[in-house]
């Protein structure tokens, strides 16, 4: 079928926009047997779940709620007439419009369609509900909710049913679409479930409503033997009854980041579906994505269950949409590989952090995704009762009752079949899926390797270019001499992206006065609070850039041609490879070469027309790679664009189902950029040949311009490499593992794009601020053209200067220029006015030269309604809304540092620490920062820090590299940076990209919880960077009860960051903010949270804007900086900073003159300037400006490329009943927590100085259990209680998350039973002990006793776990002890300090990322070293005798704390052990211990003290 041309995605708030996460669950008797208790369970499992859902601004209104079960025949056949047996009709569940004509046009419909498709409608049933208790959300939107009965005509076998019933369910959606009869919220029409064993029940509830909302559910006559229930949490409240979970098939939790492109591609697919199955009846069922405004779950949801009405297993479904990581995986067995390998060649990943859940009705099938970033614990009772969910201790059992407890590992495959009525083994299902066909002989004998079509070839190059040819092909495809210099040099030279500095500070691509590349346009996105960033670099073993080439074949068949295709193992071809791929013609891969040049003067859209019909005719000839070449380009022809070029085509093959038979290979000229690249292949091209790149290499190399490049070829093969690794770190920063789920994924948002362009040419796109269209395109590259190819100007230079990184007198304007910086030193270091005055016109006036959006607009001013100055809010007073960026204690020196903070606890503002922790001296002076951060890497977050905080933020991202982490040299960590992050001096330290306790909404929503309970006095902030629909995040933010969110603008400094984040990752702070502001007031949260804004504030008139659309309080990054010395050279990486400020050397320290009445002369600039536009404008105080954008007004403005920008979506004001600033607290539910009882009842210790003992029963409901009781700990005691004073609490049962999350030091937590993700977050001294219960009817040593990311950024204390623990055990750990009997994937990544002692099985990639400290690992069988990250540490035998005897006192510890059954074993047995007992120690690390040893010091963790009895 040939698609519509699409439409953009609108750029600010939509009702239907928003993220979801949740809890999932599901309840099986494995015996098949069904029963209304376990219906009972699902609904006591939700309500132990309701922790992962939330609230909007209703209480009573939940987020969603609901259960799928088989279906309850024996109550239907008690109120319903004539029902035939089981299993031989289908019931639908529906939700109907309450409107009367529209549920009787409805009614009538599905009537005519079910007799039209050869069924009886049997019966309708109005569904009992009861909506008392629901909140006005949920009721302004409920729809009636009815059953219908469909009985086929004749009779039918199962497998034929099923078939029919998905047949019929598609044609109604497709007949209410046609008709325009559905509608949103009340007037919602949906199917829920259309099924002859499956029925969902649901709703937008709570997970307490769902069972009174529905009397069936509590029913004796419902009864089931399997339930899946899912506890909503979505970024956006609005009324959808429809989102909530569970779909037709699964319940998920998670976030597909890869949905454009998995939706594009299935939109691709469908021309070629074909299944015996279907028959003619495929045609009823497209699209398969029909539901439009659904969420990514319900699109899976979708193709999961094509694939299995198509025939294919559960199991196979599963592995086919959510693989395991298996490119790298070189122990996996040949057979699996040939499976996973066969079918990557017609269908790339559904990828990002996901739990699914799914049944067929009679099995329930789950998977965790290739990285394991979402938890999923189960266990097995002894009467066959399977428990799974996303946390154990959901459903309470007695651990006597338990046989069988585990967990997901990443990318495993779960099976629960009652037909077979047990749990199938994993490597039983492979067994069967390996043997269905021969895919390792389908491979072998027709897919064709690049690699070996290569092989024989000797080392070719393109075609040598004169030098002024070469010249003129760089200008007219947009090169610079910047860009030769800073880009496309270093990258030949290092094979990495290069690093740049301080933040962007130029116009918007659509601003500038130059030509833009259109890939300018495009914004990298990045993931953000509902999904995490990866690693690419240290969690390598989960990423590919594999991919194939050629035509696919139907998702429905499996057959040897399915393969017949060409690898590629990197999308970026050489000379080489390209020669072979443009010279390829074999059975079934044929090239075309289609000529993507124009004559000057040709109308550019017939061009494009054109060319999507030669891309279609090619197609039909029989070629199925199309090389798309630009080589003709030259005096007498223009090359398109190649990225408009490449998305044209793209879009246009799908729109006419034809993109499957063909991929499309890229021969330009204008790519030379990661971003270029990035762009390409994200709009559609499966590989890219930059001819012109490779040229302007090998002109570089002949010329000397590259250092330390030996000859031509190895510049162009580095070069090639540091595109693929900063493609990867693209993807990555998406949390995309795999090219293949990455390529036509259009991960960009365009800003100052005509929506028309964008609608037919990059269809889906979200899209700010519309501007130039294909016209303009069009003359700015035939102007382009022209000069390239025309007569050169004797002394003019050959190309553009550029300037876009840095400012060049004659490139592109830098707001941060010498005059600026002078005039702003000048005012602040002398208190000058005058000078402040000339600061602030030069940016504020942009009528001569744009500079940001926020240039764009003006003031509504109302002379009648102005009032004098001296009415207006006191500058004192608005100076408390400021704050300064959280930059770190290491990106800047000490004296920086601590001037900021001073400066701002003068005027009563926020000064952040940033990442790198605080010294505890500086607790309780004027140098102390008000606002502590708590960012990815924990460095130096304890206990005693967030205490001591006002504010703590979150650092989610940062402005100009959002989705990535960081790196502190070793040269820059000295002694004093060392102590405060707790590491060793010399040793280099990681920031992750990710927070490895925030893969989704609701884990921010437990750290936020985690942080409240470590000071309940502290408000909590939540940072996050302009993105399209960060609003519908911040709406989650709210939601998850932080006390304020800030928004981050694109262009803010970083000490470092690849200049492709720099430039092109982040929108501006206006799109950020608006949308924010327009998103909370309809949902009604804003009331409820402080906005802040910063990136890039320089003046009141900024502050004022940001005010108007929506801040309260306003940050300032750069500009203090500046203030202070910082002369913008954007050195910072390089440890070179000349005037002392972002610098650890001593020498250059002291070069350092910046004071803090510098800062505060500054602040008191921008606060008077402010207070005039207040005066102008009538508002007395700054809460009367607050989101008025009624009073802003855009500018008309000449832009110098002469064409006009639409900044009306900005301005919309949302009628809303919430106040447009915070007016209410959140409600943090600290009241009635386990740690106030425990508060109580410990009064004693913290008068008597005494130790006292607790006992107390906890659940999964208990969480952060022991972290407020820590938090007035500490306040009472400070760093260090005295000798002697303790608490020892004894808990027993399953404890919730963040179990003992940063305890301090003198708390004793014992735990008998089990525990959740997160044990000993950020532990603070400590003593965590959790053991098995005696009467567990399972082994230790198959018990997963704690879950995910336990000891996270810990830093003292102890924990000793008697069992197995989840993945990345001990990330960030910065010097705890730490005994647990085996761990999961990641283990002790990215640890700088401590000690781990591992006594069972070691999962994937151990030791990834450690700087520091040391893991003893017992090697039973001689594998580790297959398990561990080589690339910083060594593995050796225990030799010293420190590590021996720092094992034996460590096992005997977890002896007496735990009664170890493992530990009691090695030490029977000692000479073994130690035989077996290996050594995993960083290399630096070691160095550095060997050289202070050498000179008589001991930098290794000490000892333990000797275990005392805690019975």
């Amino acid at each position: 079928m040939r698609y519509p041309r699409g439409q953009s995605r609108p750029s600010l708030n939509t009702n239907r926009t928003g993220h979801a996460h949740c809890g999932v669950g599901t309840v099986l008797n494995i015996r098949g047997e069904r029963s209304h208790e376990l219906v009972d369970d699902g609904l006591r499992m939700l309500c132990h779940l309701d922790h992962r859902g939330a609230r909007g601004a209703e209480e009573n209104t939940g987020d969603g709620a609901g259960m799928l079960l088989q279906v309850p025949h024996r109550l239907l056949n008690d109120v319903i007439d004539d029902l035939p047996s089981e299993g031989s009709y289908g019931i639908a569940q529906l939700f109907l419009p309450r409107n009367q004509t529209r549920y009787r046009a409805i009614k009538r419909l599905i009537e005519s369609t079910v007799e039209d498709l050869g069924y009886r409608l049997l019966a309708w049933r109005l569904v009992p509900t009861d909506n008392r208790g629901l909140g006005e959300t949920a009721l302004a939107s409920e729809p009636r909710v009815e059953q219908c009965i469909v009985v086929p005509n004749q009779p039918l076998s199962a497998s034929a049913l099923d078939v029919g019933l998905y047949v019929l369910r598609c044609q109604i959606q497709n007949r209410v679409r046609d008709r325009e009869l559905g509608g949103e919220g009340a007037e919602l029409f949906y199917i829920c479930s259309l099924d002859r064993k499956r029925i969902v029940y649901k709703g937008l509830l709570t997970c307490a409503q769902l069972g009174s909302y529905y009397p069936d559910l509590q029913d004796a006559r419902t009864q089931s033997a399997l339930v899946l229930v899912h506890s909503r949490f979505s970024t956006n409240t609005l009324g959808a009854w429809e989102l909530a979970h569970p779909y037709r098939t699964v319940v998920h939790n998670g976030e597909f980041n890869t949905l454009r492109g998995n939706v594009n591609w299935m939109r691709a697919r469908e021309p070629l579906l074909s299944s015996d199955r279907f028959g003619d009846d495929v045609e009823r069922i497209l699209p398969v994505l029909a539901e439009e405004g659904q969420s990514d779950s319900a699109d899976f949801d979708h193709v999961l269950e094509l694939l299995l009405i198509g025939g294919r297993s559960l199991p196979h479904a599963l592995r086919m949409l959510i693989p395991e990581a298996w490119e790298q995986d070189a122990a996996m067995s040949a057979e699996k590989r040939a499976f996973y390998d066969y079918h990557s060649t017609f269908m790339e990943p559904w990828d990002g952090p996901a739990l699914v859940v799914a049944t067929d009705g009679d099995a329930v099938g789950a998977v965790i995704d290739r990285n394991g970033l979402r938890p999923c614990r189960y266990c097995l009772t002894r009467d066959d009762k399977l428990i799974m969910a996303s946390e154990n201790g959901t459903l309470d059992t007695d651990f006597g009752e338990i046989v069988q407890q585990g967990r997901l590992r990443p990318g495993q495959l779960f099976l629960a079949d009652t037909r077979q009525q047990r749990i199938v083994p994993e490597a039983e299902i492979f067994d069967e899926l390996t043997r269905a066909a021969p895919y390792g002989e389908w491979l072998a004998s027709q897919r064709v390797s690049l690699e070996a079509l290569t092989e024989d070839r000797p080392a070719s190059t393109g075609e040598r270019l004169p030098s002024a040819a070469l010249t003129a092909h760089q200008c007219a495809f947009g090169y610079t001499m910047e860009g030769l210099r800073v880009l496309l040099a270093p990258m030949a030279e290092s094979g990495k992206d290069p690093l740049g500095a301080m933040g962007n500070d130029t116009p918007l691509a659509v601003l500038s006065a130059q030509r833009k590349p259109l890939f300018a346009y495009f914004h990298q996105l990045f993931a953000q609070v509902t999904n995490p960033p990866l690693d690419y670099l240290r969690e390598s073993l989960v990423t590919s850039l594999r991919s194939h080439l050629g035509a696919q074949g139907s998702l429905l068949e499996a057959t040897s041609r399915h393969c017949r295709r060409l690898c590629l193992e990197s999308p970026i071809l050489d000379d080489r490879s390209f020669a072979a791929v443009e010279t390829l013609d074999r059975d079934g891969l044929r090239v075309s070469r289609l000529d993507t040049t124009y004559a000057p003067g040709d109308d550019l859209a017939k061009v494009i027309e054109r060319l999507r019909q030669d891309a279609e005719a090619a197609i039909d000839r029989g070629s199925s790679l199309l090389v798309l070449d630009d080589r003709r380009a030259g005096a007498t022809r223009v090359a398109i664009p190649s990225l408009l070029m490449v998305s044209a085509v793209h879009h246009g093959l799908i729109r006419a189902g034809k993109r499957s038979q063909a991929s499309l290979i890229l021969c330009v000229g204008e790519p030379y950029a990661v971003h270029h690249h990035c762009t390409l292949i994200g709009y559609g091209a499966d590989a890219v040949y930059p001819w012109l790149a490779y040229r302007s290499l090998e002109q570089l190399h002949a010329s000397g311009s590259l250092n330390g490049v030996d000859e031509a070829g190895a510049a162009c093969h580095a070069y090639k490499q540091a595109v693929e690794d900063g493609l990867l770190k693209v993807m990555a920063k998406l949390g995309i593992s795999t090219l293949e789920s990455y390529k036509g994924a259009q991960a960009f948002e365009g800003i100052g794009l005509d929506v028309s362009l964008v609608d037919d040419y990059f269809t889906g796109t979200p899209a700010h601020i519309p501007g130039i269209g294909l016209a303009e395109i069009d003359a700015d590259n035939v102007r382009a053209h022209t000069v390239a190819y025309s007569d050169r100007i004797a002394g003019n230079l050959p190309l553009l200067q550029g300037g876009d990184f840095y400012w060049r007198r004659d490139g592109e304007w830098h707001q941060w220029n010498p005059q600026t910086i002078g005039y702003l030193q000048q005012a602040a270091r002398q208190n000058d006015a005058e000078s402040y005055r000339r600061f602030a016109e030069l940016i504020n006036d942009q009528d001569q030269r744009l500079q940001t959006l926020r240039g764009l607009l003006d003031f509504e001013i109302d002379e009648a309604v102005s009032i004098p100055i001296g009415q207006v809010e006191s500058a004192d007073s608005i100076l408390t809304r400021f704050g300064t960026g959280s930059m770190s204690f290491g990106a800047l020196s000490r004296e920086a540092h601590e001037v900021m903070a001073i400066a701002m606890n003068r005027i009563g503002g926020k000064a952040g620490s940033g990442e790198g922790g605080e010294q505890v001296e500086r607790f309780g002076t004027d140098a102390e920062n008000s606002m502590k951060q708590c960012a990815s890497g924990r460095f130096g977050v304890t206990a005693q820090y967030l205490a001591n905080a006002r504010q703590i933020e979150i650092k989610m991202a940062q402005g100009a590299k959002p989705g990535e982490g960081g790196e502190l040299p070793g040269g820059k960590v000295d002694e004093a940076i060392a102590e405060v992050r707790f590491t060793v001096p010399g040793v280099g330290l990681i920031s992750p990209p990710p927070h490895h306790d925030i893969y989704s909404i609701e884990d921010l929503a437990q750290l936020i919880h985690d942080l409240k309970c470590a000071n309940p006095e502290a408000e909590i902030h939540v940072k996050l960077v302009s993105k399209a629909n960060v609003g519908t995040i911040a709406a989650g933010v709210a939601k998850a009860r932080a006390d304020a969110v800030l928004i981050s603008g694109d262009a803010g400094g970083t000490g470092a960051a690849k200049k492709t984040s720099i430039k092109h990752t982040g929108t501006p702070w206006e799109l950020g903010l608006a949308e924010t502001h327009q998103v909370l007031m309809a949902n009604r949260l804003r009331s409820r949270i402080t906005v802040r804004a910063d990136g890039g504030m320089k003046t009141g008139r900024d502050v004022a804007m940001a005010a108007l659309l929506g801040a309260e309080e306003f940050g300032f990054g750069t500009a203090p900086m500046v203030v202070v010395g910082c002369l913008l050279l954007r050195k910072c990486h390089c440890n070179t900073c000349s005037v002392g400020v972002a610098t650890q050397d001593p020498r250059l320290r002291e070069q350092f003159d910046g004071q803090a009445e510098h800062v505060v002369n500054y602040m008191r600039f921008v606060a008077e300037e402010l207070r005039e536009i207040m005066a102008r404008l009538g508002f007395r105080t700054l809460r009367e400006m607050i989101g008025r954008v009624d009073r802003l007004r855009e500018r008309r403005v000449e832009h110098p490329r002469g064409f006009s920008l639409d900044l009306s979506a900005l301005l919309t004001r949302v009628e809303s009943s919430d106040t447009s600033y915070k007016s209410r607290e959140q409600n943090h539910q600290l009241e009635d927590k386990l740690d106030q009882r425990l508060i109580a009842r410990a009064a004693e210790a913290f008068e008597s100085g005494e130790t006292v003992r607790l006992e107390t029963p906890v659940c999964n409901r208990d969480r952060s259990v022991g972290t407020l009781l820590s938090s007035r700990w500490v306040k009472h005691h400070g760093g260090q209680p005295p000798e002697g004073c303790g608490l020892d609490v004894h808990l027993h049962g399953s404890a919730g998350q963040s179990f003992g999350a940063f305890v301090a030091d003198g708390i004793g937590l014992h735990l008998c039973g089990e525990a959740n993700d997160y044990v000993g977050k950020g532990l603070s001294g400590g003593l965590l002990t959790i053991r098995m219960p005696d009467t567990a009817g399972y082994a230790a040593a198959d018990n997963v006793i704690i879950g995910n990311v336990a000891l996270f950024g810990a830093t003292r204390g102890e924990a000793y776990i008697n069992g197995l623990a989840g993945e990345r055990f001990g990330v960030r750990n910065s010097g705890a002890l730490a005994v647990v009997e085996g761990v999961g994937d990641h283990g002790c990544e990215y640890m700088t300090a401590g000690v781990a002692l591992i006594l069972g099985p070691c999962g994937k990639n151990f030791a990834a990322g450690m700087s520091g400290g040391e893991a003893y690992l017992f090697d039973e069988d001689g594998t580790l070293a297959a398990f561990i990250n080589p690339e910083r540490v060594g593995l050796e035998r225990l030799q010293d005798d420190r590590d021996v005897a720092l094992v034996r006192r460590l096992l005997e510890n977890h002896l007496v704390y735990t009664g170890s059954r493992r530990a009691r074993a090695l030490l029977d047995d000692w000479t073994m052990t130690l035989k077996c007992m290996r050594k995993v120690v960083p290399e630096a690390y070691a160095d550095i211990v060997n050289r202070e040893l050498s000179e008589g010091r001991d930098i290794r963790t000490a000892l333990p003290s000797v275990a005392r009895e805690v019975a």
